[in-house]
């Protein structure tokens, strides 16, 4: 995102995303011709579309830093690791309550 709000000084911000994803995941996808890339995809494709989606709904926090759009972009990076933390303590807080350990006589 920080690629299409510099792409957009020379073209419209929706031209600006639409280049700036194309090159990325053109990257990504070349990306995972290594095996190290290969074993985390669901990850990173998941990481990817869960960052686009709190960046084009806008679902941060609203602080006093957003007027800077490279802010902006920094602060959905961090919210989307903040919550994909929480969203693990979630998976596994139902795990540890939906499968009690067996108690053995």
């Amino acid at each position: 995102m920080a690629t299409a709000v510099a792409f957009s000084t020379f073209m419209g911000l929706f031209w600006a995303t639409v280049v700036a994803n194309f090159i990325w995941v053109t990257l990504l996808v070349y990306g995972l011709r290594w095996n190290g890339f290969q074993a985390g995809v669901l990850a990173v494709f998941g990481g990817f579309t869960i960052f686009l989606a709190i960046y084009f709904t806008n679902s941060i926090p609203k602080v006093g830093l957003l007027a800077n759009p490279y802010w902006v972009v920094a602060l959905a990076f961090l919210w989307d690791i903040v919550t994909g933390f929480f969203g693990h303590f979630l998976g596994w807080f139902t795990l540890f309550l939906t499968f009690p350990h067996k108690v053995t006589k």
